[in-house]
């Protein structure tokens, strides 16, 4: 499917939107639909949310990325501030982005709306630095954040007991 022209644009806060947005996540990272869309509607009340969704042409929601502040208490900067260093914690999460989802449907895959929404949405955090995590062997997602200028800063990052599948914390400065 080609794709000439999409556009990126200010996530909806419709219920409609944002359950469309949850079954585009259930399709890249095979379901969990219900689970996510209340993990969304959760996060769109933290400080410094930013949500954004990429349409085609013919207005179908290739993919979506959004973020918010990193603040102390919270459960995944928790898990962070774990796993990285003092010194790392101190720099990296002091004025933080969150990058917390990217998801491009698997048609629209290789055409750059990964990049782009990952680009766009870093354009519009006005914090100083951003983190992110990735599954390890997750290549394409870790060859973009590279080509990206992410830095990886702790490899081998486990975020629950029963996590099985090792994660790579990656940051970016971003002013």
């Amino acid at each position: 499917m080609a794709v000439d022209v999409f556009t990126v644009k200010i996530m909806d806060s419709s219920e409609e939107a944002l359950t469309e947005i949850a079954r585009c996540y259930g399709r890249v990272w095979g379901g969990g639909e219900d689970v996510f869309l209340e993990r969304l509607k959760r996060h769109r009340t933290y400080e410094g949310f930013l949500g954004i969704a990429a349409y085609t042409n013919e207005k179908q929601l290739a993919g979506f990325a959004y973020g918010y502040t990193s603040e102390k208490g919270q459960y995944y900067r928790t898990l962070l501030e774990l796993a990285l260093t003092q010194e790392q914690s101190e720099y990296w999460l002091k004025d933080c982005f969150e990058f917390v989802e990217l998801a491009v449907e698997n048609s629209y895959r290789g055409m750059g709306i990964g990049k782009e929404l990952a680009e766009s949405l870093l354009n519009r955090a006005e914090q100083k630095t951003a983190v992110l995590t990735t599954q390890s062997d997750n290549v394409s997602a870790v060859h973009l954040y590279d080509n990206l200028n992410w830095t990886t800063l702790h490899e081998h990052f486990l975020p629950t007991a029963d996590s099985s599948l090792p994660y790579v914390i990656m940051g970016k400065v971003l002013s």
